[in-house]
C-alpha cells in the first residue's frame, strides 16, 4: 500500500450529499475523501491482520486480503497475538447474555406483554444466529480495536449482520465522540446480484466498469478482469435525523457512483451497533489487543529469527582432531560402534553453546508478558483449571476471569446485546407482517410483533441476565442442586437428578411457581373486569391465599374499583373455606375465618361460584384492606 502525499480534502468545499437528488456520486467521493484521510490508521489495521493471520497480506479487500506479499518475509513461528485474541474471545464471547425487560409497577397484562417482549428478542437471537455474530465481532474488537454489527429489515422478518470494521467509514471530526451523524459503508456486492434487486436500474449497473489495479488503495487487486467473480463496490450511507419528526434525515443506496435508492430516515439513530476492545478519549474507533501487544510481537520476531540464525550456524557438533593422529576425514562416521584408530591425542568433538541463556531468559519474559498485558493466564490459554475449583460455587464465585482485567470488556460485550436487542425492537416496528417463532412457557408459539407486543419503552426497563443460573460443568449442576435442596427449594431428591439434564432449570422454575402465576392471572383477571372465578381444588392454597392476599392490598392501594376488589375477596373465602374442608391450617399467611385478622366470610345465603353474574355485597358490607 501507498501512501498519498497530498492533503485529503484540501481547498475542497463541504460535500453535503443529503440536500441533492441524486446524491450517488456526492457519496462515492466522500467515502474516498475519507478513506484517504485515514491512510495511517487503515496502515495500522492492516499490520494487526497481518499479525493476527500469520499471513503478509497485502491489503484487506476481497482478493488481496488473500494475496501474500513474499518480500515480507516468512509467517511468525511464535504468534502471541493470535493466541491472546482466542484466548480472550473463549473466555468472553462463551457468555450468550440474555436481554431481560424488567417492569415497574405495571398491571399483569403488561408484565405478559414484556415476558412476551422477550421471548420475542430471544426468537430472533435464534433465528439469525446472533450469538455467533456476536462472537465474530468480539474477535474484530480484540484484532482491530472495534467489533461493528448491523440491524437491518428484511421481507417479514429482521435481519442481523456482522460488518467487517474497515468497510464502515466515519470522519474523523464527526466521530470525534462517538456520536457520528453520517455514517458510511461499502461492500463489494455481485452484479448480477445487484442487477436482480434493482432491475429498473440495469442499464446503468452494468455500465460500471470492473475494479482495476490500484496502488493508492489497500484494496489493490480486488478483482481482475480474467476472474470469473464480477463484483461491484456498492455504498451505503445514512444521514441521521435532527429530532423525531424533524423529516432531514436520508438513507441511500449506491454503487460507484450510480444512486440506487434514496429514502427518508426519520430516526436518530442509525443501525449499527459497535464493540471496543479498549475505547479511546477521543475518536470513533477503539484499541485492539493486537495493538497493546504489537510491540513485544515484534521483539518476540526479532529473538525468534536471531536464535533461528544461530541454530543453522552453530548447532552442528565439530570434531577436533590433532594433525599428527593420522586419522583420515573419511574414518569418522555416523555408523555406531565405529572403531577409529589414532595416534597420539585422540579426537575431540566441541558443541558449542548456540545461543545464550540470557537470550531465551528474555523472550520466556516477553511471552510471559504479553499474557500480563493480556489479561489471560498462561493456564487459562492452555484450557488447564486451576487447582481446587471443582464445586459449583467455586465456578461461579471465580467465573473463570481471573482478575478485574475484563471488568469494562464484559460491560461491553453485555451493553452489545442490549443495543442490538433495541435495534431488532425499533426495526421491527416498520416491517410489515413479522412474526417470530419463540419458546414460550411450554411450547414454541408464534408472536406477532404488532399484534402481541403492544408495549412501549417507557413501559421497560431492559436489563442482562446470564443464561444459566448453573455452572457449565456437572459437578457445578450438582453443586447447584444441592444447595437448592438445602435451602428447601428442591423437597423430591430425584428432581435433582432430573435437572441434571436441564442445566437452565426453566421447567424446575415453571412448575415451582406455576401456583403464584397462575393465582396472578386469576386474580388480576377479576380485578380489571373479568367474571367471578374459584381457585382449582388442587393448587397449593397456602400459596394462593398468601399470592391474593399481596395482590389484592396493592389494589386496594391502588384504588381498584369496590366491585372488583369484592371478587377478589370471594376468591380468598372460597380458597378459605377449601383449605379448612381439606382440613390444613391456613397458617400465618391466611388467618382462620371470622379469626381476628381474618377475612369475613358472606353473609348467610351467598354463595360463591363462577355461574352467573355476582351479586353486589348487602348494605353495611364494605370493601377495603383486611381488618
Amino acid at each position: 500500500m501507498s501512501l498519498s502525499t497530498q492533503t485529503p480534502g484540501a481547498g475542497t468545499p463541504a460535500i453535503q450529499w443529503w440536500t441533492e437528488e441524486d446524491p450517488g456520486q456526492s457519496i462515492r467521493t466522500t467515502i474516498d475523501l475519507i478513506k484517504r484521510d485515514q491512510d495511517l490508521f487503515r496502515v495500522a489495521n492492516l499490520s494487526h491482520m497481518r499479525m493476527y493471520r500469520n499471513l503478509a497480506m497485502i491489503g484487506l479487500g476481497p482478493h488481496s486480503g488473500f494475496t501474500i506479499d513474499g518480500s515480507l518475509g516468512s509467517p511468525l513461528s511464535l504468534n502471541i497475538v493470535r493466541n491472546m485474541c482466542n484466548a480472550v474471545q473463549s473466555k468472553i464471547a462463551k457468555n450468550r447474555p440474555k436481554p431481560w425487560f424488567q417492569t415497574s409497577g405495571a398491571d399483569f397484562k403488561t408484565q405478559q406483554k414484556a415476558k412476551k417482549l422477550e421471548q420475542y428478542v430471544k426468537g430472533v437471537f435464534y433465528k439469525e444466529k446472533a450469538y455467533q455474530k456476536t462472537s465474530q465481532a468480539f474477535l474484530d474488537a480484540a484484532i482491530l480495536g472495534t467489533g461493528c454489527l448491523k440491524v437491518m429489515p428484511g421481507k417479514k422478518c429482521v435481519v442481523i449482520e456482522r460488518v467487517f470494521t474497515p468497510e464502515v467509514v466515519v470522519d474523523n471530526v464527526e466521530g470525534m465522540h462517538r456520536e457520528p451523524r453520517n455514517i458510511y459503508q461499502y461492500k463489494y456486492v455481485d452484479r448480477g446480484m445487484l442487477v436482480a434487486k434493482y432491475p429498473e436500474k440495469a442499464e446503468l449497473i452494468a455500465e460500471i466498469p470492473a475494479l482495476q489495479f490500484n496502488y493508492e488503495d489497500e484494496e489493490i487487486n480486488a478483482v481482475y478482469d480474467h476472474y470469473a467473480s464480477d463484483l461491484v463496490r456498492v455504498e451505503e450511507a445514512y444521514h441521521t435525523a435532527s429530532s423525531e419528526k424533524a423529516g432531514d434525515g436520508k438513507h441511500v443506496i449506491s454503487a460507484n457512483g450510480v444512486t440506487l435508492e434514496v429514502e427518508e430516515w426519520p430516526y436518530t439513530w442509525h443501525p449499527y451497533v459497535f464493540i471496543r476492545w479498549s475505547t479511546s478519549p477521543l475518536g470513533m474507533w477503539g484499541m485492539g489487543l493486537a495493538e497493546e501487544l504489537k510491540g513485544i510481537q515484534l521483539e518476540i520476531n526479532r529473538l525468534v529469527r536471531k536464535i533461528q540464525n544461530a541454530m543453522q550456524l552453530l548447532s552442528n557438533p565439530y570434531v577436533m582432531v590433532d594433525r599428527a593422529s593420522n586419522v583420515m576425514r573419511g574414518q569418522i562416521t555416523d555408523v555406531p560402534g565405529s572403531i577409529l584408530l589414532y595416534t597420539g591425542r585422540p579426537p575431540t568433538v566441541s558443541a558449542p553453546q548456540v545461543v545464550h541463556p540470557e537470550v531465551y531468559a528474555h523472550l520466556d519474559r516477553l511471552y510471559q508478558k504479553g499474557y500480563e498485558i493480556a489479561g489471560v493466564s498462561q493456564m487459562t490459554a492452555q484450557s488447564q483449571k486451576p487447582t481446587g475449583f471443582t464445586s459449583g460455587r467455586a465456578q461461579l464465585v471465580h467465573q473463570d476471569i481471573e482478575s478485574e482485567r475484563f471488568a469494562i470488556v464484559t460491560r461491553e460485550w453485555e451493553e452489545m446485546h442490549m443495543d442490538l436487542a433495541r435495534l431488532v425492537l425499533r426495526v421491527s416496528e416498520d416491517v410489515r407482517g413479522i412474526s417470530v417463532k419463540a419458546f414460550g412457557d411450554n411450547a414454541y408459539t408464534e408472536i406477532d410483533f404488532h399484534k402481541d407486543l403492544d408495549i412501549t419503552e417507557d413501559e421497560y426497563v431492559m436489563q442482562v441476565m446470564p443464561t444459566s443460573i448453573l455452572g457449565d460443568s456437572p459437578e457445578a449442576a450438582i453443586e447447584m442442586s444441592e444447595r437448592l435442596t438445602q435451602a428447601g427449594l428442591i423437597s423430591d431428591p430425584t428432581e435433582v437428578l432430573i435437572g441434571m439434564d436441564h442445566p437452565d432449570m426453566q421447567d424446575f422454575v415453571r412448575r415451582k411457581t406455576a401456583t403464584r402465576v397462575l393465582t396472578s392471572k386469576m386474580v388480576w383477571a377479576m380485578l380489571d373486569g373479568g367474571p367471578q372465578t374459584v381457585p382449582e381444588p388442587e393448587m397449593d392454597l397456602k400459596k394462593l391465599l398468601f399470592t391474593a392476599q399481596e395482590i389484592y392490598v396493592d389494589a386496594v392501594l391502588q384504588q381498584y374499583p369496590a366491585e372488583n376488589l369484592m371478587k377478589v375477596r370471594r376468591f380468598m373465602q372460597a380458597a378459605t373455606r377449601m383449605q379448612t374442608a381439606q382440613g390444613g391450617a391456613a397458617g400465618a399467611s391466611a388467618p382462620q375465618p371470622n379469626a381476628p385478622g381474618a377475612i369475613p366470610l358472606p353473609p348467610n345465603g351467598m354463595t360463591v361460584g363462577p355461574a352467573g353474574p355476582m351479586a353486589l355485597p348487602p348494605n353495611g358490607m364494605t370493601t377495603g384492606p383486611l381488618q
